[in-house]
């Protein structure tokens, strides 16, 4: 089963420092995605982040368009479970720790199976 999660972040809620050596580069697409609960590579092109699980591969999508930055994620997932969510934390300060600290940002995404 692959399970998909997507948002959506107003680039003006979260402040940008200086570019890092662990930092993404965020692609411009022509045109916003369609969040329909599919995340693959016709829509947003290749993947930005490749995660190695035991289930499988997680492949992660982040791209920009029109001022918002559109995250997706593809996992497989046999265990279902209603309270699955895919985290996105932003550490704009690069200051890093095992929790957010002041001035991150963490966002819970549920998961959309199909």
């Amino acid at each position: 089963m692959i399970a998909t999660a997507f948002t959506a972040l107003s680039l003006t809620a979260v402040p940008v420092s200086t570019v890092r050596v662990d930092s993404l580069v965020v692609r411009s697409a022509p045109t916003a995605p369609t969040m329909d609960g599919r995340a693959d590579n016709r829509e947003y092109g290749a993947p930005s982040v490749l995660i190695q699980t035991a289930a499988g591969e997680t492949r992660i999508w982040i791209t920009r368009h029109s001022g918002y930055v559109f995250i997706a994620a593809a996992t497989r997932d046999s265990t279902f479970y209603w309270g699955d969510d895919f985290v996105v934390s932003l550490d704009p300060d690069g200051s890093g720790g095992a929790a957010p600290q002041p001035g991150d940002r963490q966002w819970y995404l549920p998961l959309v199976w199909r």
